[in-house]
């Protein structure tokens, strides 16, 4: 496993770039913040791991052109404070704790690099 996951976050509130922020300070996690789904794929953005979304500030086009960038595309629900999959899945989010737990769960948050005695 890689020691940074890519996560891309489209920032389209305050709250996206607030999620942003926790988001940044997590061990093992590389965040990018870009306005718009415009931005993704264009020279300079990295490939992520996974893009994160507000539900209700994109469309199904968008979320089409997001998973053309990033293996995973989550979407939160910022009124029902819960998280969906593509799938339809629904994951409950009170916590930041909760949104690392489903990058757990989902496969895609780097674990921190061991530190240990070579060789062993």
């Amino acid at each position: 496993m890689p020691l940074h996951a890519s996560v891309i976050v489209l920032v389209t509130s305050v709250i996206m770039a607030g999620i942003a922020g926790v988001l940044r300070g997590r061990p093992g996690l590389c965040v990018h913040e870009v306005a718009d789904v415009d931005a993704l794929g264009v020279p300079g953005c990295p490939s992520p791991d996974l893009v994160l979304y507000d539900l209700t500030a994109v469309t199904a086009e968008q979320v089409l052109a997001c998973l053309a960038v990033a293996p995973a595309v989550v979407g939160l629900d910022l009124h029902r404070n819960r998280a969906m999959t593509l799938i339809g899945e629904y994951y409950p989010l009170a916590t930041a704790e909760d949104l690392a737990a489903l990058f757990t769960t989902l496969g895609i948050e780097a674990q921190p690099a061991q530190v240990g005695p070579a060789g062993s």
